[in-house]
This record gives structure tokens, C-alpha cells and sequence, in this order.
């Protein structure tokens, strides 16, 4: 128990000052500092940093990528602590806050490692048909991430290629003054 208690006293630290504070940059710096902490595969001990991260950013105000992140750092402590249903849980709830239509690479990206974690969990409680569902979402985000950054490519090239005809014409007309 002191143990746990050592390890949770940094990050109960961190909270205080960052909730007495109030300011957003803070939060920002803490749910980074968390997403490190995952990708770096340092396990999460406890709730408490993602608990008050959705307790923060789960507001209308916040973006729904902010809302994204913050549900994925508490299934991922979730995910470390042994609580698979619980994990399940709020990645479900992190992939709905997001509208896909309207996502950028960065939600695609997370989109993608929320399902990922997803489809090993199941694996791990020997759930085949729902790893399947996860891989399947997986799937559709990679093709809608993939269709988007060509539609992406093919209107910069086209902007591209009216800016050099703009710019053609321009100066085809000085001769023509």
C-alpha cells in the first residue's frame, strides 16, 4: 500500500497544482505527458490521471479530439491495471467522440490505436468475433484515413496547378497591355 501510495503521490501533486491553477496548457502538458507515458509502455498504476482528465476535458467546449484522447489515457490505465471490461468501456466511449467525417490525421491516428488496444484486449479475453469487430473498425479508419489524405493530395495539386495558370495568365496579359 505505501508503495502505491509513493507512486501516486507525483501525479496527485501534479493535479492540485494544475487544478489550482486552472489553465488549459496545463492540462494539455498532463495529457501529454500521460500519451508519452503509454507509447513509452510505462503502465499506468492508477485511474486517477485519466479520471481527471476526462473529468476535464469531457465538456462541450473541448474538442471532440481532446475528448478522444482523454477517454483513450483512461481505458489505457484501465487496459494496465488488469480491468478489461472497464478498458473496453471507455475506449467505446473515446470512439464516439468523434465525428469521422470530419476527422483530421491526428483523430485518425488515435482512432487507430484506440481500436488497435481494443482488438488485443479481446484477444486476450479469447473473444474472437468482437477482435474481429475491432479489427474491422480498424480497417474502416485506415481506408476513410487513406481516402481523405488522397482527396487532400489531389486538391493541393489541383490549387497548385490554378495558382501556376493564374500566374501564367498574369503574365501573359503584361504583353498584351
Amino acid at each position: 500500500m505505501t508503495k502505491r501510495f509513493l507512486r501516486l503521490l507525483p501525479i496527485c501533486a501534479l493535479l492540485c497544482l494544475t487544478s489550482c491553477t486552472g489553465r488549459s496548457d496545463h492540462w494539455l502538458s498532463l495529457l501529454e505527458q500521460a500519451e508519452d507515458m503509454n507509447r513509452n509502455d510505462m503502465p499506468f498504476t492508477s485511474d486517477s490521471l485519466g479520471l481527471a482528465l476526462v473529468g476535464h476535458y469531457d465538456h462541450w467546449w473541448h474538442s471532440p479530439h481532446l475528448r478522444l484522447r482523454a477517454y483513450y489515457m483512461l481505458g489505457s490505465a484501465y487496459r494496465d491495471m488488469g480491468e478489461a471490461p472497464a478498458a473496453i468501456h471507455y475506449y467505446n466511449i473515446a470512439t464516439e467522440q468523434v465525428d469521422t467525417a470530419h476527422a483530421d490525421s491526428a483523430t485518425y491516428a488515435t482512432l487507430f490505436r484506440v481500436y488497435g488496444q481494443m482488438a488485443m484486449i479481446y484477444r486476450g479475453q479469447n473473444l474472437p468475433r468482437e477482435q474481429l469487430d475491432a479489427l474491422s473498425a480498424f480497417s474502416h479508419i485506415l481506408s476513410s484515413a487513406m481516402y481523405d489524405y488522397s482527396r487532400n493530395q489531389a486538391l493541393a495539386e489541383r490549387k497548385e496547378k490554378e495558382a501556376k495558370m493564374s500566374h501564367h495568365t498574369n503574365s501573359l496579359g503584361l504583353f498584351y497591355k
